[in-house]
């Protein structure tokens, strides 16, 4: 009927989950874990986070990061970005990044895992223990002879693979400047594996020479 109410209601749980779904449309919530209030709560679309679970034995957090790459030369070139996240410990917000390079802009971003990138170009990542690759596909501003990888200091690997793919309507051009591997040796996405890789430190460069133009 007309009116106000208060709905209370208890769920009994042998554990306590690390995340529970909470209607967007509820604006306002106040949280107490183990009877001690959260002052600042986290929340990604329906998802509330809630943390490890009281009687869980505790776990370190830990994320491994790997990055693979592919430049599809084009007007503009497209640089499509694979973040493969393994995550151990308890559901968190993560932030990696910058992860995009210098000269390009972000298009979409996709992945099992809410996530978003903010003004910064910094990735954050509603994590939780297990596998997701989040990809990112972004634009280049200008014409590209040049890239130059940047890497984070932190929550970063030490070395990214790039694949390039050509596209001869456009231009004839060749790539140099890195370490070429064997894509499948260095686990690279299934798709981009008939096209040349090349393992990127920080500061590493890949130089892109066009020798003709196309049709």
């Amino acid at each position: 009927a007309t009116g106000s109410y208060a709905i209370k209601g208890s769920i009994p749980w042998r554990e306590r989950p690390q995340s529970l779904a909470v209607p967007q449309n509820i604006g306002l919530i106040a949280l107490a874990i183990d009877g001690k209030p959260v002052a600042q709560t986290q929340r990604d679309g329906d998802e509330l986070t809630l943390g490890r679970a009281a009687a869980a034995a505790p776990q370190a957090d830990h994320i491994d990061v790997r990055v693979f790459r592919l430049l599809a030369d084009g007007v503009p070139a497209l640089l499509t970005t694979q973040i493969r996240l393994a995550v151990s410990g308890q559901a968190r917000e993560q932030t990696l990044g910058p992860v995009l390079p210098e000269g390009f802009t972000a298009l979409s971003i996709a992945g099992d895992w809410p996530a978003r990138l903010d003004a910064d170009g910094m990735l954050h990542v509603q994590v939780r223990p297990g596998t997701n690759t989040v990809t990112v596909a972004a634009r280049a501003i200008e014409p590209l002879d040049k890239l130059v990888a940047r890497l984070p200091a932190s929550n970063w690997v030490d070395q990214e693979i790039w694949s390039y793919q050509s596209n001869p309507f456009l231009r004839v051009t060749a790539i140099e400047g890195a370490i070429q591997v064997d894509p499948a040796q260095a686990s690279v996405p299934e798709e981009w594996r008939n096209l040349p890789a090349f393992a990127l430190d920080n500061e590493g460069t890949l130089s892109i020479e066009q020798r003709s133009r196309g049709l």
